[in-house]
């Protein structure tokens, strides 16, 4: 008899589904009512939050980098340069940008928007006979970069003065000095400038004017080996 009722599967269960049932939806309304006012006020809380942020596209643009400019003036190749003359100086100079007696080039940069740093690079050389003129090197008009090449000094190296500019950040290495590049008479300097730009100006222009005396023939400033990114 004990082990027919222990095997025995039949039987109603419905009164009892029902009574649990109905615990589970009155515990469920119980608790509802104690947690409602402070649901209510988070998700307030949270709607407010995220109706008044903004997304800036800068936030994107920290982890990726962007080339707008990369020139290196081969095959006569100005790219967007302005101004001053492509030659050849030979040995290992080749072409590049030369800027003669009194000579200016620029040129035209456009950073996307959310750039928040533009970087600008470049090769400047002292070229030939140099006996401390000068080259500028100016963002929007304002001088960021001094330079005097004096072939003359024993050293036969560019100098180099940086005005205090907000925003902008100006380091030079020196590449080469004292040494024949051009294959002329004279030694040359070669110096890599490297201009970093707190949140850049859509449309911006590089500038570099010569303060040479002589022709491009016996002096001259150069550029070389251009790029531009944004960050």
């Amino acid at each position: 008899m004990l082990k027919r009722f222990l095997n025995d599967e039949g039987g109603a269960v419905t009164v009892d589904w029902t009574v649990m049932t109905a615990a589970v939806a009155g515990l469920g309304l119980a608790t509802y009512g104690v947690v409602s006012g402070g649901i209510g006020d988070l998700s307030g809380d949270v709607s407010a939050q995220l109706s008044g942020q903004s997304i800036s596209s800068r936030f994107g643009g920290a982890f990726s980098l962007m080339t707008l400019v990369d020139t290196t003036f081969t095959g006569g190749d100005r790219g967007d340069w302005v101004g001053g003359r492509l030659l050849d100086m030979g040995g290992t100079l080749g072409e590049l940008l030369a800027l003669g007696q009194n000579e200016t080039a620029e040129l035209p940069i456009t950073f996307p928007d959310g750039t928040s740093t533009g970087r600008i690079s470049f090769d400047l050389i002292g070229g030939d006979s140099g006996d401390g003129e000068l080259v500028t090197i100016s963002a929007d008009g304002t001088p960021v970069l001094l330079g005097t090449y004096n072939v003359r000094r024993v050293t036969g190296e560019m100098i180099f003065n940086m005005p205090d500019v907000p925003g902008v950040t100006v380091t030079t290495e020196m590449i080469s000095e004292n040494r024949n590049l051009g294959g002329g008479g004279w030694t040359d300097a070669v110096t890599r400038v490297s201009i970093a730009l707190d949140d850049p100006p859509s449309n911006l222009i590089l500038a570099a004017r010569s303060g040479t005396n002589q022709p491009v023939s016996d002096e001259y400033f150069g550029i070389d080996n251009v790029t531009v990114t944004a960050e």
